[in-house]
């Protein structure tokens, strides 16, 4: 029940005090106690900054190793996952879920079995391996079944809303979202009601009722405020795509006053990054469009995701193109939207699809000169992009 870290956190609140407890009691411990050692930094490591988690987590792994006692090495393994939010760590998070999850089989706890199965579904989401993803949700859907608790239904509805919202299955993730908020109750899921409103506001986006979508972002502003520069970024964006540039500006000046480098790599900076690239093509900022185009362009073969939300905004390609449009780079543009239409068309991302297809068709449009086949191209993306959008239900577009 102790709120975990979070980066505005005022000194002396509830956090402070159980990261002064556990370290009183780590303290206390010999040196010859390994596992419980392990234990205690395995907690630790989950309640500090992202700074901190490397060192920390990785000391649990070892001592818990040593111990030679599976609960503390699984604990630890766990604890590593959280020192392992960022972009650039991935694949070494879905290595030690794999690792989690053997050891869970060995040990025979489905209980651990299903922790360590979500947890791989959230790194296959970020790697875009959508079809893996659905096996473990199958996995993990019998599991819930039989242990019959309600935290693990709630954890697999919102899996299965990210799924909904990915495929463009409106109708199915608008009752999913509200199957979330129900579970979530059951589950004492103090984040549900807030997780609620923000995919309420995403599916009024993908419908397009861009106005229900600012009047939900504008109310969660400050009761988002604590997750971090997102919450900017995503306020930009809203402004933007309802074509409101000064106050695009202002919540996207805030973000990048530094040029991005305080915003915090953790399981948010992708997301974040990528949201304020589309901004920043709509602003036509070519000095920041470099900067993040920088920024992101390591990352070009992963989805946009945001792990503990568990979304997916389609492939990173796609932001790349926006950016590189933005730079007057077109030929470079038009390789990363052919990218991208191939990753959303092999995950089946529709939504993501049409913003492409539009995107990409607008581009090739704007240009001169234009041949006869460029125009025919463009065409033939922008008459697909309206069908899919029209199908969906996709009303902007």
């Amino acid at each position: 029940g102790w709120p975990k870290f979070r980066a505005d956190e005022p000194p002396g609140g509830p956090a402070d005090e159980y990261r002064a407890l556990l370290e009183e009691a780590l303290a206390g411990v010999k040196e010859g106690e390994l596992a419980l050692r392990a234990r205690l930094l395995s907690q630790l490591a989950e309640q500090i900054s992202m700074e901190a988690r490397e060192s920390h987590s990785q000391r649990a792994v070892a001592l818990a190793r040593e111990s030679g006692d599976p609960d503390a090495l699984f604990g630890a393994l766990y604890s590593r996952l959280a020192a392992l939010l960022g972009p650039d760590d991935i694949r070494r998070r879905f290595q030690v879920a794999t690792e989690l999850l053997d050891l869970a089989i060995r040990g025979r706890s489905k209980e651990k079995v299903f922790v360590a199965r979500e947890s791989r579904i959230r790194s296959l989401m970020a790697l875009g391996d959508i079809a893996g993803m659905d096996r473990e949700i199958d996995s993990c859907h019998d599991l819930a079944e039989e242990l019959r608790v309600p935290i693990y239904r709630h954890s697999l509805a919102r899996f299965r809303m990210a799924r909904a919202l990915g495929d463009g299955r409106l109708k199915e993730a608008e009752r999913l979202n509200h199957e979330i908020l129900v579970l979530g109750g059951k589950a004492d899921d103090s984040s549900a009601e807030l997780l609620n409103a923000m995919l309420t506001g995403w599916l009024h986006y993908l419908r397009g009722d861009l106005l229900s979508t600012r009047e939900l972002i504008e109310g969660l502003l400050e009761r988002i405020a604590f997750i971090g520069p997102i919450s900017l970024a995503l306020a930009a964006f809203v402004h933007a795509e309802l074509d409101e540039p000064e106050a695009a500006r202002r919540h996207f000046d805030r973000l990048a006053a530094e040029d991005f480098t305080d915003v915090p790599r953790d399981e948010a900076w992708l997301m974040t990054v990528s949201i304020a690239a589309e901004t920043c093509a709509y602003l036509d900022d070519q000095r920041r469009a470099e900067t993040l185009y920088e920024l992101l362009v390591p990352y070009a073969d992963l989805l946009v995701s945001h792990q503990h939300m568990r979304i997916y905004l389609g492939s990173v390609h796609h932001v790349l193109g926006r950016l590189a449009e933005t730079r007057g780079e077109r030929e470079g543009a038009a390789i990363h939207y052919e990218a991208a239409i191939e990753s959303s068309q092999r995950i089946g991302a529709r939504p993501h699809l049409v913003r492409t297809q539009d995107a990409y068709g607008r581009m090739i449009l704007e240009a001169e000169p234009i041949s006869r086949h460029q125009r025919e191209r463009a065409r033939e993306l922008l008459a697909r992009a309206e069908a899919t959008a029209r199908e969906l239900g996709m009303k902007r577009l």
